[in-house]
């Protein structure tokens, strides 16, 4: 039996030091087969602080989204908070929208199929720069 735990975080650039968090989902479901681990990537309409306003058209907010994935399987020894036991999947948001246009879940064999950058938590910083350089490219 496989037992995983799943997050995402959405990565955007309207923070002053750069790329930022705009969202950080995390989730404590356990999953029996890979198959059934799903991920919300539906698009939203946007919403700007300074005016208070939401966009007219919906897309998706971030530049980059980071899968993370609690890959430990022994019970007694899982530690969600030890991040040497999760798995980060990284993909800019134009490599999704590219590949899922309005789609609005996203499972992780057809994450896994975008070959996403897959790295452990000391790489992270890295796969996310390398990420977000794609989405920023004309």
């Amino acid at each position: 039996m496989l037992i995983y735990r799943r997050c995402y975080i959405q990565i955007s650039k309207a923070n002053p030091f750069g790329i930022g968090f705009s969202r950080i989902a995390g989730g404590v479901e356990s999953f029996r087969r890979l198959s059934s681990i799903k991920f919300d990537v539906r698009t939203t309409l946007g919403w700007d602080a300074t005016t208070n306003t939401s966009s007219k058209t919906q897309y998706r907010q971030s530049d980059v989204y980071v899968f993370c994935l609690l890959h430990h399987q022994d019970k007694s020894s899982v530690d969600p908070l030890d991040l040497s036991q999760w798995t980060f999947n990284v993909i800019s948001t134009r490599r999704l929208d590219e590949s899922l246009l309005t789609q609005k879940t996203l499972s992780l064999v057809t994450l896994l199929k975008l070959q996403p950058r897959l790295c452990g938590f000391t790489d992270l910083r890295n796969a996310i720069n390398i990420e977000a350089a794609i989405d920023n490219r004309a």
